[in-house]
């Protein structure tokens, strides 16, 4: 960027917008359904105002966001914080996929890659430092937050909402607890993380185009929904499936843990692919407007599995070579 396009966006920063910069992503964070977008606001900035006040906004931000979560010290409260923090990082860093021109799902994988890599160095000194193990640390957590699992299982005792029985059961049943939240939470962690990070790339590639005029990269939000897994990445599909066979066959309960977790993380990118089918389907009989928006909003919510499911059958079908010669 030219020093007379920073002076003309400086020029235009006034207190409100600032004001709204800073208060963005901690609205957006502590809303239920937009929470994924909070790194939005963060990497706009980037864009349109440069690193250093991105950076300010980003650290005031999470000042202001300290004082909403800090009355109360816990770890529940803590994973907040966390959380919220990582949320002004992925902002930052996409912002810089786009500055450094670097291809947008390089750049999503890189930035989830780093993300993951610093999790799992955290929670290898934490194992290491307490001597104990992934499994003995989670039964510790739940240990500590023990009253308040007590107050749910007595809530669902009272229940006469179907599976609240079962839930109850779960509860008093720490072992158990443990071994579902290994289970499915690593899962759960790289789907919500990847989706998040593609979900924003894709706002940020958008509003660069029409506001920014492309200005620091040739990719636009189209790289995003024509994306295609390599189709050798079939190989470590079949081996982590492989791997929970073996895990629930021989009761290997870190195997399976693996397997899932190895699962969910490709699928989450063989979803990306069969969102793209799936919007080529759309485009292919002329559905839009708030009609395809309802569609695809549907099909997100209730049957992801199924694009993901199509995005894994498009590396032996091709279904968009398929649509174009049906046209």
């Amino acid at each position: 960027m030219n020093q007379s396009d920073t002076n003309d966006i400086h020029h235009s920063l006034t207190i409100p917008k600032s004001i709204v910069y800073i208060l963005a992503p901690v609205l957006l964070y502590g809303s239920v359904f937009l929470s994924v977008f909070a790194p939005l606001p963060v990497g706009l900035s980037s864009l349109f105002l440069g690193r250093k006040l991105a950076a300010i906004f980003a650290f005031i931000s999470l000042i202001v966001f300290s004082f909403i979560v800090s009355p109360q010290i816990s770890i529940a409260n803590f994973t907040i914080w966390s959380n919220f923090l990582i949320s002004l990082g992925i902002g930052l860093g996409l912002a810089e996929v786009i500055r450094k021109d670097m291809n947008p799902m390089k750049g999503i994988v890189w930035t989830g890659g780093v993300l993951i890599l610093l999790l799992s160095t955290v929670i290898f000194y934490t194992t290491v430092k307490e001597d104990k193990s992934v499994k003995e640390l989670v039964l510790a957590t739940l240990e500590e937050v023990r009253p308040l699992l007590d107050k749910q299982k007595e809530f669902f005792e009272q229940s006469s909402e179907e599976g609240a029985l079962e839930a109850a059961a779960l509860l008093s049943q720490p072992e158990l607890m443990a071994s579902q939240f290994l289970r499915t939470v690593p899962g759960i962690f790289f789907v919500s993380l990847f989706v998040s990070l593609w979900a924003n790339m894709f706002l940020l590639l958008k509003s660069n185009r029409l506001v920014n005029r492309m200005r620091f990269t040739n990719y636009s939000e189209s790289i995003l929904i024509n994306f295609k897994m390599p189709d050798y990445m079939i190989v470590p599909v079949v081996v982590a499936l492989a791997i929970i066979v073996y895990g629930e066959y021989f009761e290997v309960e870190s195997a399976s843990i693996i397997g899932i977790s190895s699962v969910s993380l490709l699928g989450v990118f063989y979803f990306f692919q069969g969102f793209g089918i799936y919007l080529a389907f759309l485009d292919k009989f002329k559905i839009t407007g708030f009609f395809r928006t309802l569609l695809v909003v549907t099909t997100i919510m209730m049957a992801g599995q199924a694009i993901a499911a199509v995005g894994l059958l498009d590396v032996f079908v091709n279904f968009k070579k398929l649509m174009k010669k049906n046209n």
